[in-house]
């Protein structure tokens, strides 16, 4: 009875967890009837419980007694050992008695030794008497263990023989299921709240994962009702075989005193005949809460059967919502894939300048990383309000982390805007002169110039600077003319008061216009490409010469335009013609070339 009850609370606390997977409102409606089910059904059995309690109690045997003998039911097993277990005590409390006796019977005996004993035999009977009381006692503690025991067993044979020993077992496991029931309901408030519309793809995956522990809770629930509605009907069936036992009995009673006339014969088969008929009531009315049971737990399992095909529907559509969203995420991370190629095939294809092309494939790198990350991002976002949460909370940490980083992609803008900073344009940057040898995202990488003349040279080495030092305060950021690579060297001549001045004048420029009409179309075509793109109107490039007094005399200056790229050689070239032609004319010897150091300066 105890087993079977157990089985029947461990199904209705597994039913009790249905609440938990909660997740549709037509659910509710599935778990309410259940739990009103699981109810009765738990009521059921412990009235079959209570019905089958002066079954216990029922002094009856099934098997016809013989004529003279008591209709008692034969002990059980447990009878049986509860017997064998208490003969088993009597006896070893017996043995322990005789060992008290003989203990105290060699205690007296030393007492009586004592007297008239020397010393030191006194002595010696002392420490043996010790002994003898320490064994003494140990010996009745082991028999007022025993005596506990004996009483034990006679009480619990007592409470068995009464058939109280079933029925406070049944009271507490039936007292103890209100506050399961209660706490499971507590348990499932929590469920209706969450609730909630797929909006991502870990969303579906969880949901549909719900659904696979619903129908894995719900084939272990129907499993178990199958069990349990197996147990019952064999239970019905024994007390049905018990019923048909006692029908058998009650026919066999009836043929066999059917002659018989003694008046005697007669009232012990009417007793025989109540007893038969009391018997039969009982099994009547323990067989009737299993049947009524067994027709519960068929509610029971058409609701399960129900609720599966309602968590079938459920999964068919979370797993189409599944494959509509994988699809379409896929779909526009491929439609990013295939607009980066169009834009690197148009980049390529329409676009010829060599910095404009690279600044275009930069950013086209930059939007593709950030619109492929926003659109993971936003399908696989459970919570849209949350997420721009956390996202507010990582920016800012982000921005804190990497401010230098920030601020040097920001320079990167700024260097290559429409009048930006190009690879091979001659800058100045901190001093440092140099021409650009690439630009990044995070640095401007410079060709080093190094020299105390114009036009300096390369050092060998390469500077780097990180893009943030555009905004820096002291940073004298200096480049060319967009457009132009081309500028401006001066040399200056002093000389005296009663030199011929003009006659210098006119072989400096002389010399000047001559080199100069080597590159002059590259100068000229290079300016008005300049004016078209800043739209404004400057004089031609070509070499100049002005005339300055000083108090010592008078000085000449010649500025003439130079290619970046062969502006040593023109140097060069210039400085050796005014050498020839002061070897040839004397007069310009007169002129002293002053420090021919000139500002690099262009238009």
């Amino acid at each position: 009875m105890l087993t079977y009850l157990g089985q029947v609370i461990s199904w209705y606390r597994s039913a009790a967890k249905e609440a938990r997977f909660i997740d549709e409102p037509d659910e509710t409606l599935f778990v309410a009837d259940n739990r009103r089910t699981a109810d009765e059904v738990v009521k059921f059995a412990f009235d079959f419980a209570h019905a089958t309690i002066p079954l216990f109690q029922e002094p009856i045997r099934i098997d016809a007694p013989s004529a003279g003998e008591p209709a008692v039911r034969p002990q059980g097993a447990a009878v049986q050992a509860e017997n064998a277990l208490s003969g088993d005590l009597q006896k070893r409390r017996d043995a322990v008695a005789l060992v008290i006796d003989q203990l105290q019977a060699a205690l007296d005996n030393l007492q009586a030794q004592k007297t008239g004993a020397s010393r030191r035999q006194r002595d010696q009977l002392a420490r043996q008497t010790v002994a003898l009381q320490a064994q003494l006692n140990l010996a009745d503690s082991r028999l007022g263990s025993i005596d506990a025991m004996v009483d034990f067993a006679k009480d619990t044979a007592a409470t068995r023989n009464s058939g109280a020993g079933i029925e406070a077992p049944i009271d507490e496991l039936e007292n103890s299921l209100p506050n399961a029931h209660a706490a499971d309901h507590a348990q499932a408030e929590p469920a209706l709240a969450s609730t909630g519309v797929t909006v991502s793809l870990p969303s579906s995956l969880q949901r549909l994962s719900g659904i696979r522990s619903k129908q894995s809770m719900l084939a272990d629930e129907t499993d178990a009702t199958k069990n349990l509605a197996r147990t019952t009907t064999q239970l019905r069936q024994k007390l049905f075989a018990m019923l048909s036992e006692v029908d058998r009995q009650a026919l066999q009673e009836q043929t066999a005193r059917a002659a018989d006339s003694d008046v005697t014969a007669l009232k012990q088969t009417k007793a025989e005949f109540e007893t038969l008929t009391r018997r039969s009531k009982l099994l009547g009315d323990a067989s009737l809460p299993l049947s009524k049971q067994i027709v519960v737990l068929d509610l029971y399992a058409t609701s399960l059967a129900r609720w599966r095909d309602s968590i079938q529907r459920q999964f068919r559509e979370a797993s189409r919502q599944l494959i509509i969203r994988g699809a379409g995420l896929a779909t526009l991370v491929l439609a990013l894939l295939i607009a980066a190629g169009l834009w690197r095939h148009l980049t390529f294809r329409y676009i010829q300048e060599p910095q404009t092309r690279h600044q275009l494939l930069q950013l086209r790198r930059v939007v593709m990383v950030v619109v492929v990350a926003l659109v993971l991002i936003f399908g696989f976002a459970n919570e849209l309000g949350s997420l721009a949460t956390v996202m507010g909370f990582a920016a800012a940490g982000i921005a804190l982390a990497l401010q230098n980083v920030i601020v040097s992609i920001v320079g990167y803008f700024y260097l290559s805007g429409r009048f930006g900073v190009r690879a091979g344009d001659r800058i100045q940057l901190f001093g440092i002169e140099g021409d650009v040898l690439s630009t990044s995202f995070l640095k401007i990488t410079l060709i080093e110039l190094v020299g105390d003349r114009r036009p300096r040279q390369p050092s060998g080495r390469v500077v780097s600077f990180p893009n943030s030092v555009v905004f820096q305060p002291n940073c004298n950021f200096y480049r060319q003319l967009p457009g132009t690579s081309f500028a401006w060297h001066e040399l200056r001549f002093a000389f005296a008061p009663t030199a011929d001045y003009r006659l210098a004048e006119k072989r400096l420029a002389e010399i000047a216009l001559e080199i100069y009409s080597h590159y002059r179309d590259t100068v000229e075509r290079e300016s008005r490409a300049m004016e078209e793109q800043l739209n404004l109107r400057v004089e031609a490039p070509r070499p100049q010469t002005r005339l300055h007094l000083t108090p010592a005399g008078g000085e000449i200056v010649l500025r003439y335009p130079v290619l970046l790229p062969t502006a040593a050689q023109t140097d060069d070239e210039i400085a050796r013609r005014l050498t020839d032609a002061i070897a040839r004319e004397p007069a310009l010897a007169a002129l002293v070339a002053a420090d021919p150091r000139g500002a690099a300066t262009s238009l």
